[in-house]
Order: C-alpha cells, then structure tokens, then sequence
C-alpha cells in the first residue's frame, strides 16, 4: 500500500473532510500521516480526542502558543513578513517551510492537501518528489472574502498559479468543479483527465 501525507494549514477538529480521508486512507490499508497546524484554543482538546483515536499518525506544524511559544512567535512573524513582502504562498501558510521539510523528510507516494494554504506546498512537494499531488476543493475560496479584498486576491493568485499544476483534484459539490480555475496547463503523467479538469470526483457532504 501507499504512505500518505495529507496537509492542512487548519486544525483536525476544524476539518471533518480532512479527517474522512485521513480515516478511509488509514482503514485500506495505507500508511497515513497528517500535518497539521494551530490556529485556535478551542479547537485543542476536540484535537487531543480526536487524535487519540485516529488511525493515522501526526504532526503539528509551526508550534504552539502554550506549548511551543517561541517556534509559534517566529512562524508568525515570517508569515506576517511574506505578507508585506508579496510571497502569497508563505503569506497562505504559516511554516510553509517547515510542513515542505517534513513532507520531504517521510518520503510520501501522494500528497494530498486540503485549504488553499497547502496549494503552494503540494506543487513545491510534488516537483521535488515527483510524486502526484491532489487538492480538495472543500468550499468556493475565493469567495470567502470580500471581493477585490487583499485576501480574496492572495487565495485567487494562489489557486490560480497552483490548480493547474494539481494531478487530480476532488470537491465538495458539482457547483466547485464548475467554478474552478481554467483547464490545466500541465499533466504530471499520474491521472487522466476528465472533461476541463483532471477530477477524480465530486462529493457532496
């Protein structure tokens, strides 16, 4: 079977379709490990229970407020750094570096990557291995904020300069697949492509 590594820049009590293929990945038989990150108080001790069941192994990425300050306080300020600096991929993820590391270092078969933060980081991985990258699509992001606002432009140039790149992607609705950026412009040889985009499905949770 295949050793997995799916990324999220969230938290896994915050993302349920993470944790859904994280658990089916995990349950067929494959080696899966989950890189994750911080982003909230409350969403800790849902994390601790959930990770104390899950199937899959983990990692938290770009530290802690509480529990590992000072790598929490420099992934912050590098992040607010690319922000002003115009580098959308690390001004998306925080740590961007850092998750690129340690996907390199577990030497995964796939990379699968969930909120547009990781789109940056799959394409990078992906060159770098070689390896097929697949994104899903879990909401309309770049209709998230405010139209022609600083972070609907930085999610729309993300996904715009990094879809194209992606082996295969899934969604959470017909609607997504739809309204995604233009056909892509390379085929890394790993999916076939159906109709404008290289989809291997549309689910609706």
């Amino acid at each position: 079977m295949s050793r997995i590594i799916i990324i999220t820049p969230k938290q896994p009590s915050g993302n349920p379709r993470m944790r859904k293929a994280a658990d089916a990945l995990a349950s067929a038989g494959n080696t899966v490990h989950v890189l994750y990150a911080f982003n909230a108080d409350w969403a800790t001790q849902a994390d601790e229970e959930i990770l104390a069941q899950a199937q899959w192994t983990w990692e938290r990425i770009g530290g802690h407020p509480d529990q590992a300050k000072f790598t929490y306080l420099i992934s912050r300020l590098t992040r607010k750094l690319a922000e002003k600096i115009g580098m959308t991929r690390y001004a998306m993820c925080r740590s961007y570096s850092r998750y690129v590391a340690r996907s390199m270092a577990w030497e995964p078969d796939l990379v699968i990557g969930h909120n547009p933060g990781a789109l940056g980081l799959l394409v990078e991985i992906g060159n770098k291995l070689n390896i097929p990258i697949l994104f899903d699509a879990e909401d309309y992001h770049r209709g998230e904020f405010d139209i022609g606002s600083q972070e609907s432009l930085r999610v729309q140039k993300l996904e715009d300069d990094c879809i194209p790149q992606i082996t295969a992607m899934t969604a959470a609705s017909l609607f997504l697949r739809k309204t995604s950026p233009p056909n892509p412009v390379h085929n890394r040889g790993h999916s076939k492509s159906f109709g404008s985009h290289k989809w291997l499905a549309w689910i609706e949770v």
